[in-house]
């Protein structure tokens, strides 16, 4: 996943998969990496996307812990901390940072979720990548944060046929910036 900053033009937040430190990454147009950021208080379990949205503290980096190829993940999680302020000296290693996690299942059982934005409530939006019930739209409540293990909430169906060997399996989404509109990405196809 990548998530461009408004802070500096050509800059983007990135993130490595599972197996990985738990890092926040900061890298340029080119894939020229400016920054590592180091998370303190959260693990990389299987981290698949990053998005930046609103926040109690202003604006938020949100990491969607929610890869499950084997679909077996009881609970999976997002991560979240205020996004840091980018001036011209942000380079190198920089100190560790607190990150929170919010813990969450999905009302109908395990799934691989590699898709997700945030829409201007600070509503996390979640999009399954097909591997068993078809490809399905799911969000956790901003207000979820804090409450304990929370429930995403399904709210539909997505006409994407997941096949697997044509590469129509879904790996990342971006939400319009008036959040009308919805851009899914598989292997594939936009």
């Amino acid at each position: 996943g990548a998530a461009v900053t408004r802070q500096r033009p050509g800059v983007l937040w990135t993130i490595n998969d599972s197996g990985n430190p738990p890092d926040l990454l900061l890298i340029d147009t080119t894939g020229t990496l400016l920054a590592t950021h180091p998370l303190s208080g959260v693990t990389n379990t299987d981290w698949e996307d990053i998005a930046l949205g609103p926040c109690p503290t202003g604006r938020c980096v949100y990491i969607a812990d929610t890869g499950d190829n084997l679909e077996r993940r009881d609970a999976v999680s997002l991560v979240r901390l205020t996004e840091p302020t980018l001036d011209a000296s942000y380079r190198g290693d920089r100190p560790a940072r607190t990150a929170e996690t919010l813990t969450f299942r999905y009302p109908d059982g395990a799934l691989d979720v590699e898709a997700m934005a945030v829409d201007a409530a600070g509503n996390a939006l979640l999009v399954s990548k097909g591997r068993s019930g078809g490809v399905r739209l799911y969000r956790v409540a901003a207000t979820a944060w804090g409450k304990g293990v929370a429930t995403a909430e399904r709210i539909d169906s997505l006409a994407i046929l997941p096949n697997a060997g044509m590469g129509r399996l879904v790996t990342g989404m971006a939400l319009s910036p008036d959040g009308q509109q919805l851009m899914v990405r598989t292997y594939r196809d936009l």
